[in-house]
């Protein structure tokens, strides 16, 4: 209701006995949207800053306001040094008039996201403060009274219709008058709840309440009251700080809220999914013991075979074990040994990034119950510093060309996609470092980082296998050859497409196509 025809009537009154007699000394904007008017009478000085963005725009008179050095213009110039005459309310509409001595007009048109200030001479504009609202051109200081007949009769005979006689009311008026039960009356009840509001208009108390999740100024008590006034000037000034505070509190808010709930979101899916691996896991049939089985009965195994039905002395019946035909019994036992080893990190692995999300999403919601009780925007911003590292961290890992894995405390990057994969290689992937890939087949290209002082552990080598074999055109076969080298025997042509590479001295290891876990 600040920029509402029956406030703006009663600030313009307040203007009309205070600013005639006093000079424009100053008239500049420093930023987009907003300029600042300074009056002086001797020695005193009156300031009016009018704010005028496409989201808000008001009004307010602030005692004091510094003028930047840089990034300053002066606007209106031909009013400079031009004495006020006098304030006058636009009859029926959102806007006011200073008149300045020389035939001089400016108009505050305070219509919403189409507000304006326009200078005029002898009724002829002159120049306008937002140039792109085409509309104004057409205006004259005249143009915007409008003539409403708002007596009984003219309500009586729309039969009650508020749009109809009193368009000037506004949204927030109309909600006062819906809390009092106007829809319920008869018409001459209505006439008399607005007879009542209307005397209450020229003599009122200033609100500034808070209606659902937005600041207003009232000249009636709806909503949650914050403050009152008995000045417009002071309750339009003090609206326009409280309405930015509160402004820069919901969306500092909000910014928190989706940070947190979207961590909350995230650590919930992991878990969600980790704890279904980690149970798939722990329920499978063990390895070892399919090993200890084998190893109990190496002269019941064929040779060269697929599978075998042996018998499982754990559990007292007999079992069907598959079996790489192309390896010894032994060897095959080696191959479940293995397994069970790499299943045993697998589950220690889920284990602690499970400790790690469930951490994440207690601390998420704890963040979340927080930021629900802090209006301190100070206490936000800290917040928001603490999150914006974050955020940052999480953006870098969004724009990395690789998925990054780590398995037994190797760290293994696969590239996202061709182009990904040449960065990964020639930028990324360093001398020492274990570089592999898919056997004559597009696919990611993978990296295991070097560690200092140390050899690739078979385990690891399998397991980077596995991943690129997952993410490479063989992802579906039931086993994938691929190659593997060190980085310096990988080299990348002038001209090639991107992902084509030319690889020495490599290595191939047979392997079944597998995810991450909890990938």
């Amino acid at each position: 209701m600040h920029n509402n025809y029956y406030f703006l009537r009663l600030l313009s009154n307040q203007l009309q006995e205070i600013i005639p007699g006093h000079v424009l000394i100053s008239c500049y904007s420093q930023s987009k949207d907003e300029l600042i008017l300074t009056f002086a009478i001797e020695k005193s000085h009156f300031i009016i800053k009018a704010a005028l963005t496409q989201e808000f725009s008001c009004l307010s008179f602030p005692t004091e306001h510094a003028r930047s050095r840089r990034n300053s213009i002066d606007l209106f110039g031909e009013l400079l040094n031009k004495r006020v005459v006098e304030v006058k309310q636009v009859l029926n509409d959102r806007s006011f008039i200073v008149q300045f001595e020389d035939n001089y007009q400016l108009l505050f048109k305070l219509h919403g996201n189409r507000s304006n200030l326009i200078l005029f001479k002898d009724a002829e504009i002159l120049s306008l403060f937002k140039k792109k609202i085409a509309k104004d051109l057409e205006l004259t200081p005249s143009s915007l009274n409008r003539n409403i007949d708002q007596s009984r009769e003219a309500f009586y005979s729309a039969e009650g219709n508020l749009a109809e006689v009193f368009p000037t009311f506004g949204p927030v008026v109309k909600t006062y008058l819906a809390t009092i039960g106007f829809e319920n009356k008869t018409v001459e009840q209505r006439w008399e709840m607005i007879s009542q509001l209307l005397k209450t208009f020229d003599q009122p108390t200033f609100y500034i309440t808070q209606v659902g999740e937005r600041v207003a100024l009232t000249l009636a008590p709806v909503g949650n009251v914050l403050k009152t006034h008995n000045s417009p000037i002071n309750a339009i000034t003090d609206f326009c700080s409280t309405h930015y505070r509160h402004q820069t509190v919901t969306r500092m808010t909000r910014q928190l809220k989706d940070y947190w709930q979207r961590q909350q979101k995230q650590a919930h899916n992991y878990i969600l999914k980790a704890e279904r691996e980690l149970d798939r896991l722990e329920a499978a049939t063990g390895n070892k013991e399919i090993g200890d089985i084998i190893m109990a009965n190496l002269g019941q195994v064929p040779p060269n075979t697929k599978s075998v039905e042996l018998f499982d002395f754990y559990s007292n019946q007999p079992i069907t074990i598959s079996l790489k035909e192309n390896l010894s019994p032994q060897k095959n036992a080696e191959v479940y040994y293995r397994k069970a080893k790499n299943q045993k990190l697998q589950i220690e692995n889920l284990q602690h990034s499970l400790q790690t999300k469930k951490a994440l999403h207690q601390r998420a919601g704890e963040q979340l119950a927080v930021i629900s009780e802090t209006t301190s925007i100070d206490e936000l911003k800290s917040m928001l510093k603490v999150i914006g590292t974050e955020d940052k961290k999480e953006k870098n890992v969004k724009n990395r060309p690789y998925k990054l894995f780590n398995f037994m405390d190797y760290d293994i990057l696969v590239g996202k996609n061709a182009k990904h994969n040449d960065t990964l290689t020639t930028k990324y992937a360093k001398k020492d470092d274990l570089w592999l890939h898919a056997k004559d087949v597009a696919g990611s290209h993978v990296v295991v980082k070097h560690k200092p002082g140390s050899n690739y552990p078979k385990p690891v080598i399998e397991r980077a296998a596995e991943l690129a074999a997952y993410y490479s055109k063989r992802k579906t076969d039931s086993t994938c050859p691929v190659i593997y080298t060190e980085k310096k025997f990988v080299r990348k042509r002038k001209g090639d497409t991107p992902g084509v590479v030319v690889v020495e001295k490599e290595k191939v290891i047979l392997v079944e196509p597998r995810a991450f876990d909890t990938d």
